[in-house]
């Protein structure tokens, strides 16, 4: 896969650190939720986009600091 995302509906992730635990894995992106409430597809739609839109945006700065 391209990304893997932990998407998890418990502030602390601890499906995530399971997961690290048993298989080494660790998630680079988490959607975490804390108030009990299911996710709706346009919310994590929306969450998915603006963590890519934030990544590439730093990437770009990197980029730009290793020209200078």
């Amino acid at each position: 896969a391209k990304r893997a995302v932990l998407v998890e509906n418990n502030g602390s992730g601890q499906l995530g650190s399971l997961i690290k635990l048993e298989t080494g894995f660790e998630f680079r992106e988490k959607l975490l939720k804390t108030n009990g409430m299911q996710f709706s597809v346009e919310e994590i739609t929306a969450m998915l986009s603006k963590k890519k839109s934030t990544a590439k945006k730093k990437t770009a700065v990197k980029k730009a600091k290793r020209k200078k």
